[in-house]
């Protein structure tokens, strides 16, 4: 992205090349929404920086599990070509998958916008950067990288240096080689993540299972689970889903082995103390709480006035059943978190780690009985 027509058009001039489809992230995003996936809210809550809530950070699985159930799909039936925001990591982990980024300098970026939306060119710098900016926010909102690392891109392509025409003849040469021949692993990954995908999206479609946040990978047809104690009540209704997907050849449902409790005033997703958590909690089994306190007690001289205001183990609220498109980006009754929160979060998923969200406002007692009836923490 960034490159406007020039990466769509190399991507349709080498799947026309190499007789294969083309995909582009609007066909995901239709598919998607056609779903019931809310894919307009997302983008919007993204784009305007509000905290994700519980509920959103759902569908934001769905919507992953979507595009690499599609894409792994056209890739195991043959070649396939993707263009889009990240379409270099939707099948992230397969050796046969050739990841290229388009790039156009800054001020060509700005002129075409000049021309193509008939702005001024301070407003078309500022449209060029706030895309930019959007884009950035979404990768790494979804997948937890940096959307212009260049170590995510296996090529990177000037398109003011080679016309389309020629980096598409350039990208079907080196498809040729080696590197990129499908294998027996990469076969086999991509089934895996296929497997997965399916799984997670026919666990979004059930009732009863439409609300949960679970940790799900495949290996060799093995779909392993793991989630929150506090759904153990629903590991039935999951493994009867999994029974009815074809390929899986064992399943299991665990529930984390203990709780953690992350305590603190102020989060960020890149502090060190999170990294030693991620690994702690990783080998202990845990589920890790994110636990936002706020200390109203030592300000006021005592409990003077201060109130515990608890909240969690989250669940997301139930929704309809088609919520496509651009709806409310705020959902009646769900407050915003504190900045840090939604990142830190969303990193414990993407570790297979989340367990739930509390915020707690009083003092040191307020934080115990909160804390003390609900779960077991092990530290």
């Amino acid at each position: 992205r960034g490159s406007y027509e020039y990466g769509r058009q190399v991507a349709e001039g080498l799947a026309g090349v190499m007789g294969c489809p083309c995909v582009g992230r609007e066909q995901v995003v239709d598919g998607a929404t056609e779903a019931g996936i809310p894919v307009g809210r997302i983008e919007m809550a993204i784009v305007k920086r509000r905290p994700l809530s519980e509920a959103l950070e759902v569908e934001i699985g769905r919507y992953k599990a979507f595009a690499a159930n599609l894409l792994s799909e056209h890739a195991s039936k043959g070649s396939v070509v993707y263009h889009g925001r990240a379409g270099h990591l939707v099948l992230s982990g397969l050796p046969h998958v050739l990841r290229v980024r388009a790039i156009v300098g800054f001020e060509s970026q700005v002129q075409q916008t000049m021309t193509r939306l008939r702005l001024s060119r301070d407003r078309a710098k500022s449209f060029c950067e706030q895309v930019e900016d959007d884009t950035r926010r979404w990768v790494r909102c979804l997948y937890g990288v940096d959307w212009g690392d260049p170590a995510s891109h296996d090529l990177t392509i000037n398109a003011e240096k080679i016309p389309a025409e020629q980096a598409a003849g350039l990208l079907e040469g080196m498809l040729r080689l080696p590197s990129f021949q499908t294998s027996p692993r990469g076969a086999s990954a991509l089934d895996d993540i296929r497997l997965a995908a399916r799984w997670r999206l026919a666990l979004g479609a059930d009732p009863r299972t439409r609300d949960v946040r679970v940790s799900v990978r495949a290996e060799d047809g093995q779909v392993l689970v793991t989630h929150p104690p506090w759904l153990m009540g629903r590991a039935a209704a999951m493994r009867e889903i999994l029974d009815r997907i074809d390929g899986v050849r064992s399943c299991s449902c665990t529930a984390a082995a203990t709780n953690v409790a992350y305590i603190r005033e102020r989060f960020s997703p890149d502090d060190e103390a999170l990294r030693q958590l991620v690994d702690i909690s990783t080998r202990w089994n845990a589920a890790v709480h994110v636990v936002c306190f706020q200390d109203l007690v030592e300000g006021n001289g005592g409990n003077g006035g201060a109130q515990a205001v608890a909240k969690g183990p989250e669940t997301p609220a139930e929704l309809p059943e088609n919520q496509g498109g651009i709806l409310s980006d705020t959902p009646d009754g769900e407050p915003s978190r504190p900045e840090g929160v939604p990142e830190t979060m969303d990193r414990l998923v993407r570790a297979g780690l989340a367990g739930g969200f509390h915020h707690v406002a009083g003092g040191a007692q307020d934080l115990a009985e909160r804390l003390g009836p609900t779960e077991k923490f092990g530290l």
